[in-house]
């Protein structure tokens, strides 16, 4: 698939357990707990830090994220996840789509 028309990201809270629901072009739905969604995120970005050649010291000076903050969020995702401004001053710090770090279905 070479283009998503729409992708929708819903979080509903049933039972204590959030859910986050991603739907491509209405016919593709997954689910996936908050605490491993989060760690994926958290992989991602370091995969993408990696990638980039980026120390956490650099990443947090060009991202203006905080050294001790971005360290606490690749490490404990589940007690500290990224939230969403910090993803895109992340991705913009190292020259990236935000759009990486999000889990969802990969087509082709």
């Amino acid at each position: 698939m070479d283009s998503i028309t729409t992708v929708n990201l819903l979080t509903t809270a049933r039972l204590g357990v959030s859910h986050l629901h991603t739907a491509q072009m209405g016919i593709s739905m997954q689910s996936m707990d908050s605490i491993k969604y989060s760690a994926t995120v958290a992989k991602r970005v370091d995969k993408a830090l990696s990638s980039a050649k980026f120390s956490v010291s650099e990443a947090s000076e060009k991202s203006g994220i905080p050294r001790v903050t971005l360290t606490r969020r690749l490490r404990y995702p589940a007690s500290s996840p990224f939230t969403v401004r910090e993803l895109h001053q992340i991705a913009e710090a190292i020259g990236c789509d935000v759009s990486e770090f999000f889990v969802g279905d990969k087509k082709s």
